[in-house]
């Protein structure tokens, strides 16, 4: 009989999170994207005036971490929809041992639902056909780079291309 594995989610405001879970958050980060070079302040620094706050979540199976995402929620712009939110997703990373496996889509998944009122946009590298696959799978869209609202648009290092899913609302 195979044991199921174990997932577990931890969310944490950026002002939240114990030192020693950032400090593993970003070495994480670092080890499973080899050449970013994250420090401790990128996880912590809010992007933007109009930031309201910065969610870095982690996931555990088996008590290992294997997943590590942080999030900026801005508000929207859209006059009309002044209360909802949007989150640009600053970087999410999966330990290469479980890609493939279905664990980054339970872990994205279980970041959408709980944020299902919100449109998620995210900038991948213009070379990572893997992971433009694997957004697209989870029903994100590339989207023209001009039509990333303003102040989604932190400063980015490499050549990218915009992708967007939208909420269950009517746009």
């Amino acid at each position: 009989m195979d044991i199921l594995p174990k997932f577990r989610l931890e969310v944490y405001d950026n002002e939240m999170i114990p030192d020693e879970l950032l400090i593993q958050s970003v070495d994480f980060v670092n080890e499973m994207l080899p050449g970013e070079g994250f420090e401790p302040a990128d996880f912590k620094k809010i992007y933007g005036k109009t930031c309201l706050y910065k969610n870095i979540f982690m996931y555990y199976m088996n008590d290992k971490l294997v997943g590590v995402c942080t999030c900026n929620f801005y508000p929207d712009p859209d006059p009309e929809r002044s209360d909802e939110t949007l989150i640009y997703m600053m970087v999410i990373a999966m330990d290469k041992t479980v890609q493939g496996k279905g664990v980054g889509t339970k872990f994205l998944r279980s970041i959408l639902q709980m944020n299902n009122q919100s449109d998620v946009w995210i900038k991948i590298h213009k070379g990572n056909d893997q992971s433009k696959g694997f957004f697209k799978k989870m029903g994100f869209i590339k989207m023209p780079k001009k039509s990333m609202p303003e102040m989604l648009n932190p400063s980015y290092r490499k050549p990218y291309e915009v992708f967007v899913r939208k909420c269950g609302r009517a746009s």
